[in-house]
């Protein structure tokens, strides 16, 4: 009688194969999901860090384009949450409602703008200068303004000193 070759595989082998092909597709799963959360943290950040800068960077093209006297300072803090900015064509304020931070042309309603959305703490100082020609700015803003900070609700803050380059002593 002839003897057959045995190419059977066994229970044992084939749990060691399943458990091995286990191993590996839970680690590839687990990479992919690390590497997504990651893109998503990173992506809120990018977007306060936009938000705040876009913010910061239009306030300072109209301070510098401010223009005011002794009478009339260039830059006036109003309250907690608003200043104003006195140019040639106009007065600009900046004012914090809620979460939101925006800006319109004083008497022209209709060019409201609101340049970020998810501010939390804001600070507008104008230092004891007698012409108030600098503002000392700090923004501070959250993904989710509502809820506290954790590694999927980043929270930024950004801070700058603004000039009026036109504004006069006399």
């Amino acid at each position: 009688m002839k003897k057959r070759s045995q190419c059977a595989v066994s229970l044992v082998e084939l749990l060691i194969t399943l458990v091995v092909f286990s191993v590996i597709i839970m680690g590839i799963v687990n990479i992919d999901d690390f590497a997504r959360t990651q893109v998503m943290r990173a992506t809120k950040r990018t977007v306060l860090q936009n938000e705040l800068s876009y913010a910061i960077e239009h306030m300072s093209k109209y301070v510098q384009q401010a223009a005011g006297s002794v009478a009339n300072k260039a830059i006036v803090k109003t309250d907690e949450m608003t200043f104003t900015v006195n140019l040639v064509e106009g007065v600009r304020r900046y004012q914090r409602v809620g979460n939101e931070l925006r800006t319109l042309i004083v008497g022209q309603s209709a060019t409201q703008e609101t340049m970020a959305r998810h501010i939390t703490q804001n600070t507008f100082t104008v230092p004891g200068l007698e012409n108030g020609s600098q503002i000392e700015i700090v923004l501070t803003a959250r993904y989710n303004p509502a809820a506290g900070v954790s590694l999927d609700n980043p929270e930024m803050t950004m801070r700058s000193t603004l000039y009026a380059r036109s504004a006069s002593a006399s």
